[in-house]
């Protein structure tokens, strides 16, 4: 086979020089060129097909442009010969190849080095801005109501949301309420969201809270904000990633470690590479590659890397721009606003390693404008400094900072400062927003193979107030057997002095059980608390809870829970004080989703409806969470499902009768925030019987034929005892059986009664030319 494979690539590249005579082309010495077919290897890895090169009369070689691109090497610049049409490159102009040419096998053997070769990449995260579930009409109210009575005084209070979505965005109002001495309702925000997954942002109309910036605090407003929204995408990642390089002389395996946990296993070619999109936690670490080839020889390098979720990776932009007017008396007042605000923020990733921010708040009163810079110092830390200058009633004003921070596996350490002078007021409602004139604070952690000890410092000079500074230390301890103990000193060197120890310890029994003991001294009488708890489960259950306090105050208190599938609802018991004082507590929603009213525990960021039609009683799965069955209709509520993220809903497919079928036993769910799923599972009855069937001789049909209704595709095997569970029998059905070795037929009357798995016995499976004499 060799020979003849030898004598045909001869004979084809002899017709190939016949071919090309009139035309053949001349090296760089004038020499005629003339095409040989050879096997190639490179770098040990053979070539799938024989490749065409050129000879030349002093025996070099030359290689085409286009299979040097195919073989992934570098195109030498400038040098080329033409032939037929193409470029052509003498062999050793390509840089430190090592070829071996074998004639008479009519091989070549080259050996490139790893740096002749093209960059190649490959990235461990890659995101694709996924689709959401487009949402239906629906409505929802969430309830949170409390009754107390304690001495002579009873008081009825209580929370309350409301919501209406539509595929066009979702309204909610938040209220707050109470009966009895004092009664009042208040409205704490009402707003109209849109947002947008596929565009990473979001609409909202009415209360809203503005995005903080460097030397700006949050704002309560009522108006318009339209902003960046990464959380409508959970797999966007939006601060750098790290990136790693190595090469490989010949095809390898690389895996990539991040701190010592492999990440990821990738194969690659000869030549240099990089693998981006590395994903790491956040401070300081190590990303290690190992590359192994196909011998087991393993080549190993280390590289540091500094991450922070504070960085934007380099192109990306974030923003938030808001209008309206102040809000004025939040939580106490309804509808209370104040002057007209305008706010801009802007981030954005200038590079991997540098993120700028700036922002612009402006109301007729005061008018502030802020800057700043975040970058990352490889290997070692992050590190941040803005400046914000203002006009107000007060006058200009300005304020600096800076902050510096590290954060790795074995230590942490970070500062921060900042100053501002005496004019300098920060846009709000009153003149209380105003910042302190100057605080600094500074925090180091060092973990350890039981737990972590560490220390904070805390100093603020406030305006019109004594200055304060706390000093603190703090330590965390694993007993083992679910047993942690936690340790802290705290003490306030300026303002309120004081010095404080304490501990706390607590321990987990498993089965939803935990206990915790706790001990502080300082500030007077020393005080102490125990409790014992058990929580309620995912689903429907029962959870409780008591304590006892000692000490500066001496208290207890206890307290259940029991949710169902409509409600979660509590009782407590305290003492405090000489006075006894009961609660009883009533948590749930009601709502409309798919055209059906219910009734359901407190709804979560979104909520869904499954619905198995006609089948009660069906366990139905979040996440492989178990969240209940289905009730008379056929209907569970699954209150809490995550906005915008991929959740799994799996019914038990057991629980439905023999004969039904489902299309589906699992769905994936990825709605809107706020909004109603209507999560179908179809079913459909299938008529099927348990047939027990004998051959003419009265033997049982063989195990393992194969029987087959008249007119379906479907094949059902026969177990043992001639038995074989049959669906899609309509009325009086003709079947037939195959085995090896033999066919026969049989007819299945009609099958009566409502039982799903009926038994018909005595069926007589017969050779077909016995069938069709009768």
């Amino acid at each position: 086979m060799k020979r003849a494979s030898r004598a045909a690539k001869t004979a084809l590249a002899g017709l190939l020089f016949l071919a090309s005579a009139a035309s053949a082309g001349e090296g760089a010495a004038g020499d005629a060129l003339q095409p040989v077919l050879l096997d190639v290897t490179l770098n040990e890895q053979a070539l799938a097909e024989p490749q065409l090169l050129l000879k030349g009369s002093d025996g070099s070689l030359y290689v085409s442009e286009a299979m040097i691109r195919e073989w992934k090497l570098r195109v030498p610049k400038g040098g080329g010969t033409s032939f037929e049409g193409e470029t052509y490159y003498r062999l050793d102009s390509l840089g430190a190849v090592r070829a071996k040419l074998d004639e008479a096998a009519q091989s070549l053997s080259l050996d490139a080095a790893a740096g002749l070769f093209e960059r190649q990449s490959q990235a461990l995260l890659s995101f694709d801005r996924m689709p959401m579930d487009r949402p239906g009409t629906g409505a929802f109210v969430n309830y949170d109501l409390f009754a107390e009575h304690g001495g002579s005084r009873s008081v009825f209070s209580g929370t309350l949301e409301t919501g209406l979505y539509t595929p066009h965005g979702v309204a909610v109002s938040r209220f707050a309420g109470q009966l009895g001495a004092g009664s009042s309702l208040t409205r704490l925000e009402s707003s109209w969201t849109v947002d947008r997954p596929l565009h990473l942002n979001s609409l909202r109309l009415g209360d809203s809270v503005s995005r903080g910036g460097p030397g700006a605090a949050p704002l309560r407003f009522a108006g318009v904000q339209f902003a960046s929204n990464f959380a409508v995408q959970p797999g966007f990642v939006t601060a750098p990633l790290a990136s790693v390089e190595g090469s490989a002389e010949v095809p390898s395996v690389v895996d990539v470690y991040v701190n010592n946990v492999l990440q990821t296993s990738r194969n690659v070619t000869p030549g240099p590479f990089q693998i981006t999109n590395v994903p790491v936690v956040s401070g300081g670490g190590t990303v290690q590659l190992v590359v192994r080839d196909l011998l087991g020889r393993e080549t190993v390098s280390t590289q540091s890397y500094y991450a922070s979720s504070q960085m934007l990776r380099k192109g990306l932009h974030d923003f938030s721009y808001e209008a309206g007017l102040l809000r004025l008396g939040y939580g106490t007042k309804s509808n209370s606003y104040g002057a007209a605000m305008a706010s801009a923020l802007h981030r954005y990733g200038l590079s991997d390693s540098l993120t700028a921010e700036a922002q612009a708040q402006l109301s007729l009163d005061t008018q502030q404008l802020s800057g700043g810079l975040t970058a990352s110092i490889p290997k070692l830390a992050l590190v941040s400094g803005w400046m914000a200058g203002s006009r107000s009633a007060q006058g200009f004003g300005w304020s600096a900072g800076a902050a510096a921070e590290r954060r790795t596996s074995a230590f942490s350490v970070g500062v921060r400062s900042e100053v501002s002078s005496t004019r300098y007021t920060a846009l709000g409602p009153s003149s209380e927003e105003r910042p302190s004139r100057y605080s600094a604070q500074a925090f180091a952690d060092l973990p350890w193979r039981h737990g972590s000890i560490g220390a904070n410092l805390i100093h603020r000079s406030n305006r019109g107030r004594d200055a304060e500074t706390l000093a603190g230390l703090f330590g965390t301890i694993g007993l083992g057997r679910g047993a942690n103990l936690q340790l802290y000193a705290q003490y306030a060197a300026a303002g309120e002095r004081h010095t404080l120890l304490g501990g706390h310890l607590s321990f987990s029994f498993g089965g939803r059980r935990s206990a915790s003991a706790s001990l502080e001294v300082g500030r007077g009488r020393p005080s102490g608390q125990l409790s014992f708890q058990k929580d309620a489960p995912f689903g429907k259950g029962t959870g409780y809870r008591a304590s006892v306090t000692g000490g500066r105050v001496d208290s207890g208190r206890a307290e259940i829970d029991h949710q169902t599938g409509t409600a979660a609802y509590g009782v407590q018991l305290g003492h405090s004080g000489g006075a006894t004082g009961v609660r009883l507590s009533a948590r749930g929603a009601l709502g409309m989703v798919g055209g059906q009213l219910f009734a359901s525990r407190a709804l979560g960021g979104s909520f869904g409806a499954v619905h198995v039609p006609g089948h009660k009683g069906v366990r139905v799965y979040a996440d492989n969470q178990l969240v209940g069955t289905t009730d008379s209709r056929g209907t569970l509520i699954v209150p809490s499902l995550r906005p915008y993220d991929r959740n799994v809903i799996r019914i038990e497919a057991a629980d439905l009768p023999l004969d039904v079928q489902i299309e589906e036993s699992e769905q994936v769910v990825r709605p809107y925030a706020r909004v109603g799923a209507a999560i179908l599972f179809a079913s459909r009855r299938e008529s099927g019987a348990l047939l027990s069937v004998s051959l003419a001789d009265g033997s049982d049909l063989p195990p393992g034929a194969l029987v087959q209704a008249e007119g379906q595709q479907s094949d059902f095997v026969t177990a043992s005892g001639g038995e074989v569970y049959v669906t899609g029998l309509t009325g009086s059905t003709r079947l037939h059986a195959r085995w090896n070795g033999g066919t026969c037929s049989f007819v299945v009357p009609r099958t009566a009664g409502a039982e799903p798995q009926p038994l018909v016995e005595g069926l007589r499976c017969l050779p077909e030319e016995r069938i069709a004499a009768r």
